[in-house]
């Protein structure tokens, strides 16, 4: 064999191999094998819901609550114009002054000596010019002082009142045996028996924790007492019945003596914190000292 033949034969040889070395990794490529590189797609996660969540293997449901909250700024508005005009007076003004006048004043006084007689029993004429003085008036400006004006800026406190929405459960127990408990394990007892319309119901329980989470729907009540814009007390027809009232939207025109309309509902006195905290620490013990007082969502003048 000529060493061309033995040149040819070698370089087909190392053709051969070298495509059967690139068939094979492309097939390990196409199977995963560590010859490529691919990279991974993943579904998103799914947002997150607030919507109430189905029972657990427990029994626990998921409820979320909303509320509002009130949010206050400020901003610049006009107030109005201040305009300043200068405006002329007149006025009569009296100043006195001292004027010199002459006059004639003929004195006879014997005669000293002879004198010139030439000119006797002839007839002669005499001038005296007399003067006087008279007020001449001449005006002059002057400055008699300046007026200032500046503008200054005062604050004060002012209250501002929206009505918010705020989420809560009613719970309705159906045919369920046993009292049902409300958020945070509290037991709302007779919370289901029924609206009070007559404030004397309050006074007549023996058993405080039974009115606990019972709606009012009160009218023409008599206002004893204003304690503070949101807290007044209130009492029944027979004049012996006195129930606290806090007023989530306080009033600044509620006086003593005045007729309301109240519907709220009768809360324990241990949450008067959490539901009164922004009042002072008198009227707070004052509500500790009661065994319930009415959170009333509205109060209005009746009558």
């Amino acid at each position: 064999m000529k060493n061309s033949d033995k040149l040819k034969t070698i370089v087909s040889s190392v053709l051969i191999a070298s495509c059967v070395a690139l068939i094979n990794g492309c097939c390990t490529a196409h199977k995963g094998g560590t010859g490529a590189t691919y990279s991974s797609y993943e579904s998103p996660a799914p947002a997150p819901t607030t919507e109430a969540k189905p029972a657990t293997e427990t029994g626990a449901v998921t409820i979320p609550l909303y509320e509002e909250n009130v949010v206050v700024g400020k901003r610049e508005v006009d107030a109005g114009t201040v305009t300043i005009k200068k405006v002329v007076k007149t006025e009569t003004v009296n100043q006195p002054v001292e004027l010199r006048r002459e006059t004639i004043s003929i004195d006879r006084q014997p005669a000293s000596g002879t004198g010139d007689q030439s000119k006797a029993f002839t007839d002669q004429q005499f001038t005296i010019q007399l003067h006087n003085e008279e007020p001449v008036v001449e005006k002059r400006v002057v400055q008699t002082g300046q007026v200032v004006a500046s503008k200054k800026a005062t604050t004060e406190q002012t209250t501002v009142q929206r009505e918010i929405r705020k989420e809560d459960v009613a719970i309705d127990k159906g045919s369920a045996q046993g009292a049902a408990t409300g958020p945070g394990g509290e037991s709302q007892g007779s919370a289901s028996g029924g609206t009070i319309t007559d404030l004397n119901t309050l006074s007549t329980t023996s058993d405080a924790s039974s009115m606990h989470g019972r709606t009012v729907q009160c009218s023409s009540i008599k206002v004893l007492q204003v304690v503070d814009p949101s807290l007044i007390v209130v009492g029944g027809e027979s004049g012996q019945t006195r129930v606290y009232v806090h007023l989530q939207q306080p009033s600044e025109n509620l006086k003593a003596g005045d007729m309301v309309s109240i519907t709220g509902t009768v809360k324990k006195s241990s949450k008067a914190t959490d539901i009164t905290g922004g009042l002072s620490s008198i009227v707070l013990q004052t509500l500790n000292s009661q065994p319930f007082f009415i959170e009333a969502q509205s109060c209005e003048k009746s009558g």
